[in-house]
């Protein structure tokens, strides 16, 4: 494998093997992704119908895509791949709002409805932290002291 050619990532390469050997090949730009053809038509009907249907890309082992993200193509196989082997979760998937913006078109142009949703899955799992991070602070600010046995809110002794 040339130092172009990608095996998906870190995260998928350990176990996309278990799959078995990848038979399509996905070039953005100046890498290679090597994946699994019924994989990716499972995740997208737009996949579904290009590898399956009557498209050209249904005979390739192959396929070339134009004007798409590469960073963007690996996140989304990363998910794709952690969902199916449940390797990836929304608790600590991290994801910067530039590399989430780029996901997010790239979902949408192939329907990748199962990024999408892992995605608002991330998201919500993000504010829920955030409250609970906020409701155990205000929990921290009210106690019983020790010594006195006065409860405590803030600066306000009760």
């Amino acid at each position: 494998m040339t130092e172009k050619e990608v095996c998906i990532s870190n995260l998928t390469s350990d176990f996309v093997y278990g799959h078995g050997p990848s038979n399509l090949k996905l070039i953005c730009e100046s890498f290679t992704f090597f994946v699994h053809c019924d994989v990716f038509s499972q995740s997208s009907e737009v996949w579904e119908k290009m590898l399956d249907g009557a498209f050209a890309e249904s005979l390739e082992e192959s396929v070339t895509l134009q004007g798409d993200d590469p960073r963007a193509l690996k996140l989304s196989l990363d998910i794709v791949y952690g969902l199916l082997f449940g390797k990836i979760d929304a608790t600590s998937f991290e994801i910067d709002s530039c590399d989430r913006a780029k996901l997010c078109l790239f979902a949408e142009k192939y329907e990748l409805n199962g990024v999408s949703t892992f995605l608002d899955s991330v998201a919500l799992w993000r504010v829920q932290l955030s409250q609970l991070k906020s409701l155990q602070q205000q929990l921290q600010l009210s106690y019983q002291s020790p010594r006195t046995g006065n409860h405590s809110v803030g600066d306000v002794t009760v």
